[in-house]
């Protein structure tokens, strides 16, 4: 039969309770690596896993597998098809097909035939004896850095702070959520996965990278950073009666903290010899053919980029972008794509910032168009705001008098009496 998970023909097949059939090195993975249960085609729920053989032996009979735990009860039918699975579950080396009782044995092992186990690697990928990887001492760092070429894989991720290698970038987050300290004002202002090694790092940071207030009372209460230096002048404003100005507060400067990222991976070059998993000679990768451009490229290529194709040039404007749309959100939610709106029109130079100051304020009131204007980055257009701000910041808080007309109040119209005169001398 062909297994309809890897198409791979198989004389050994597993059956679900469901009726499916899978081959069994499919069937072994899944059970017994991933400890998987249910029946991977429809993903109904089974009780046991039947292995046997597509021409079983006469006299075969079904017996319950006592070996390696798994989730379900697992039979097998027949000796030949017991030996198959424990062998693809054996630690046997790929060399002299000894097997040994544990990892640790086998990489003890593989040490006499002068090569290294990857201990990420064997920690979490999935892979049988047969299918785990051999590197050489000289090259087992070169493979965890990904600059091996290895196709499908861009190394692992190195903790700065703990000088330790995670299997991937979601292994790293794990870690550093468990092992070092997040920085929420960074995620605040949309650079997330800020790692810092110490809380005392974070806190270098905060003085370097952010807005913090200085008296004791925050700071031994861990409450003191800000991540817009409006808000800072707020807080002190009304929380401690400091009567400061915007510009008295100082801006934060660069911040040198080592910071660990488990996102963001370092681009290695590859080598030119790459080991061959199966520990054969080194082999070079194939070259261009036909003389082709990339052969000839010089290395001022990435330089000479556009600005429009460069990465760090396009990630730098996504940034901003969504700190801007953070910006926008926390001041009014509610009417933020109006507002969004109104301010690419404001950067496609379809109006000047006057006017979208004046459309915004109409939106939101002038007290939190100021601050949208004070908070949020603009990009081409960020000198231009700053030096319309003072102005904008002039008009808001000293609003221009509009004299107006006094009201004139018209004298009442006058009416006849209520009542009526009689002569009495007249006679009717």
């Amino acid at each position: 039969m062909n297994c309809q998970i890897c198409t791979g023909s198989t004389d050994v097949s597993a059956r679900y309770d469901c009726g499916h059939q899978i081959c069994m090195a499919c069937a072994v993975r899944l059970v017994f690596l991933y400890m998987q249960s249910g029946c991977p085609l429809c993903r109904g729920t089974t009780e046991a896993v039947v292995f046997s053989a597509s021409s079983p032996a006469c006299g075969t009979s079904r017996r319950q597998w006592k070996g390696r735990e798994a989730p379900v009860a697992v039979f097998y039918e027949g000796a030949d098809v017991r030996d198959r699975m424990e062998d693809l579950l054996s630690n046997k080396c790929q060399k002299c097909h000894r097997r040994f009782g544990s990892l640790k044995e086998l990489k003890k092992h593989y040490a006499q035939h002068g090569f290294v186990l990857c201990s990420e690697c064997i920690g979490n990928r999935k892979d049988f004896w047969n299918e785990i990887r051999l590197y050489r001492s000289s090259t087992i760092r070169d493979h965890k850095n990904g600059s091996l070429g290895e196709e499908g894989f861009s190394g692992h991720v190195l903790c700065i702070h703990c000088k330790i290698y995670l299997f991937d970038s979601d292994d790293a987050r794990r870690h550093c959520n468990l092992r070092h300290e997040a920085c929420h004002v960074c995620d605040m202002v949309g650079i997330r996965y800020q790692y810092y090694s110490s809380f005392e790092d974070l806190e270098a940071h905060y003085r370097n990278a952010h807005y913090c207030c200085t008296f004791q009372t925050c700071r031994v209460g861990k409450c003191y950073v800000f991540p817009y230096h409006t808000e800072l002048l707020e807080h002190l404003t009304r929380f401690h009666k400091v009567n400061a100005r915007l510009s008295e507060i100082p801006r934060p400067g660069r911040c040198s903290i080592p910071v660990m990222d488990p996102f963001k991976r370092k681009k290695a070059p590859a080598r030119v010899s790459v080991i061959d998993p199966s520990g054969g000679n080194a082999r070079a990768p194939m070259a261009h053919r036909g003389g082709s451009r990339q052969d000839t490229a010089s290395p001022s290529t990435e330089a000479e980029l556009p600005k429009y194709l460069n990465r760090n040039i396009l990630e730098e404007e996504r940034r901003k972008l969504q700190k801007r749309r953070l910006v926008i959100d926390r001041i009014c939610k509610a009417e933020g794509n109006e507002i969004e709106e109104i301010i690419n029109e404001f950067l496609g130079d379809s109006i000047d910032v006057t006017e979208a100051f004046n459309r915004i304020s109409k939106v939101t009131g002038d007290a939190a168009a100021l601050k949208l204007f004070e908070s949020a980055p603009f990009g081409p257009k960020q000198s231009v705001v700053e030096g319309s701000i003072k102005a904008l910041r002039k008009r808001v808080m000293f609003p221009k008098f509009v004299p107006s007309e006094p009201v004139r109040y018209r004298e009442p119209e006058r009416k006849g009496p209520g009542f009526t005169v009689i002569d009495l001398h007249k006679r009717k």
